[in-house]
C-alpha cells in the first residue's frame, strides 16, 4: 500500500501541476515500498537523485507559471523551495556519507510530510489566484 496516494483534494487546478506533484508522489512511495521491503539502502542514492531532478523541474515550471501571472506569493514560494531542495541535499550528503539505512525512513515521512503541507497551504494560495486571473 502506497505511503502516500493522490486524493482530488491535492488538486490545485492545474492539470500540470497537478501531473507534476503526482509524480513527487511516485517516487515517494518507490522509497517507502523499498525501505518496507528491506531495500531501501540499495535504491535510495537512485531514488534521491530522482526526487532531486524531479522537484527542481518541478519547482522550475511551477515558479514560470507564477511569474507569467504575476502571482503575488511568489517569493515565499522560492523560500520553500529552497529549504525542501536544501533538505534534500542534506539527505544525499547523508547517502554519501555511508548512512544510507537510515535515510530512508526520515526521506520518506519528511517528503509525505512537506508535500502534504505544501501542497495544501502554499499550492493552494496559488490555485485560489489563478482561478481568478
Amino acid at each position: 500500500m502506497p505511503l502516500f496516494q493522490w486524493e482530488d483534494k491535492y488538486s490545485v487546478g492545474n492539470a500540470t501541476m497537478d501531473s507534476h506533484h503526482q509524480r513527487l508522489f511516485d517516487i515517494l512511495n518507490v522509497i517507502h515500498d523499498a525501505a518496507r521491503e528491506g531495500r531501501g539502502e540499495e535504491i535510495i542514492e537512485k531514488e534521491l537523485n530522482e526526487l532531486e531532478s524531479y522537484t527542481k523541474y518541478h519547482f522550475d515550471e511551477e515558479d514560470k507559471l507564477m511569474v507569467q501571472t504575476g502571482y503575488p506569493g511568489l517569493e515565499a514560494q522560492r523560500q520553500a523551495h529552497k529549504a525542501f531542495l536544501a533538505k534534500i541535499a542534506e539527505y544525499q550528503q547523508q547517502v554519501a556519507d555511508g548512512d544510507g539505512v537510515y535515510v530512508v525512513g526520515s526521506v520518506a515521512v519528511t517528503v509525505k510530510d512537506w508535500l502534504k503541507q505544501h501542497i495544501l497551504t502554499m499550492d493552494m494560495q496559488y490555485e485560489d489566484y489563478l482561478s481568478k486571473v
